[in-house]
């Protein structure tokens, strides 16, 4: 699920080495260490303490969200205090030389509780408290339920991790009935095996993309799949705003990952039809899949 390279496999290492095209690759390491068996720290609080306060069913529960922040943040504390000991010094926790670990991922025992709860998967800083592993601070990290990842499996690990990443959710908090890219983007729904994320997304957030050509003048223009790495995006200046603009990428069924699409663009010869167009605003993409 993390680490797996064999060729075909659905693991969040294959994952970002495609989505990529090879730039990065994401390397875990597990603790407490073990050979044949899963070890785990046990926290002194009970799974009470960290679900939402009740008057009747827990009243050993967090009450607001300043609670569930200091309750969250001293349980990572204590997990990290605990292991930490464990992790050689050899190991590089910093590659980007900013005395922050990459990314800490904690999987929590048990079943999710409700959306935005403590107890449901998310990426958060530890800034609360504060945690090392090999004298660098812990801050960005993603916390995972054990059975979300049965049923959810390399998607939500994926999803959290490009939080990580500075990537913004693309689903609206708030049910209002739309879903501004649907299965198109991991970022509003995490499918298993993972989609990519758009071009757009790759662009500004991973860095992936260098730049998107833009499309001035009417013609006929070729587009590979998202999943080339090369002449995979275009973008066309909106008639109507000076600060948005259309997105056009190709995605197309295909391999481990993009297998999860629900459909693919339609192709006539060697002339672009694009699937997928909508408007993107600075520091916060909505995109509409094109019926």
């Amino acid at each position: 699920m993390f680490n797996d390279a064999a060729a075909d496999a659905n693991s969040m290492y294959n994952y970002y080495k495609e989505v990529s095209y090879d730039q990065l690759e994401v390397t875990t390491t597990f603790y407490p260490t073990t050979a044949t068996t899963v070890v785990s720290y046990q926290d002194s609080q009970p799974r009470a303490y960290y679900q939402p306060y009740n008057e009747v069913t827990n009243t050993s529960g967090y009450q607001d969200d300043d609670e569930r922040k200091e309750r969250e943040h001293a349980l990572l504390k204590s997990a990290v205090d605990y292991v930490s000991p464990q992790i050689p010094d050899s190991l590089d926790v910093d590659a980007d030389d900013d005395n922050y670990v990459d990314n800490v991922c904690f999987i929590i025992y048990g079943d999710p509780d409700g959306w935005s709860e403590l107890l449901w998967p998310h990426m958060w800083s530890l800034y609360f408290t504060e945690a090392y592993i090999n004298e660098k601070r812990v801050l960005t990290y993603n916390f995972q339920l054990q059975t979300s990842l049965y049923s959810s499996g390399v998607g939500v690990l994926c999803h959290e991790m490009f939080h990580s990443l500075g990537a913004p959710d693309l689903y609206h908090y708030i049910d209002d009935g739309l879903q501004p890219v649907y299965k198109w983007d991991i970022m509003e729904i995490n499918l298993n095996p993972p989609q990519h994320m758009g071009a757009y997304m790759k662009c500004r957030y991973g860095t992936w993309i260098s730049s998107i050509p833009e499309i001035t003048s009417d013609g006929a223009y070729n587009l590979n799949p998202l999943t080339s790495p090369t002449n995979n995006c275009y973008k066309v200046a909106s008639p109507y705003s000076s600060t948005e603009y259309f997105m056009v990428e190709y995605r197309k069924k295909s391999g481990t990952f993009e297998n999860s699409l629900p459909g693919e663009v339609l192709l006539e010869g060697e002339k672009m039809y694009p699937v997928l167009a909508g408007v993107a605003v600075p520091d916060h993409p909505v995109l509409t899949p094109r019926e």
